[in-house]
């Protein structure tokens, strides 16, 4: 049975990224130590999308590089309407959500395809 991280690396490949997973511990400002664990998936200067496992609840973020603001406008509506809470900043679109599913960021990712059509 595929674990929490090999599900989302697996999923994010499968849609043509490129994934990087990083584990590891940061010590905090107190001087104690957390686990962190995160799977990202990239489509060079288009967008990123990174799945936070740990610490705390699995949530996800996503970044697109629209290629104007109409098409940022559109994806921002788009995420917004899956659940995520959304900034944008000319043709940048910054969206979180928290416990995000399988299809959420599916659906998300479509939005940040037809956000980075030229």
């Amino acid at each position: 049975m595929a674990t929490e991280g090999e599900r989302y690396s697996t999923f994010l490949a499968n849609k043509g990224l490129r994934v990087e997973e990083k584990q590891g511990k940061q010590r905090t400002l107190f001087g104690n130590e957390v686990d962190y664990h995160t799977i990202t998936g990239v489509k060079e200067g288009e967008y990123r999308i990174t799945v936070h496992l740990k610490p705390g609840p699995t949530r996800a973020q996503l970044v697109i590089h629209a290629t104007s603001r109409e098409k940022a406008d559109k994806a921002a509506k788009k995420l917004s309407n899956l659940g995520f809470k959304v900034d944008v900043d000319e043709e940048r679109v910054s969206a979180t959500t928290r416990r995000p599913t399988l299809a959420q960021l599916s659906r998300a990712i479509d939005a940040a395809e037809e956000a980075t059509k030229h």
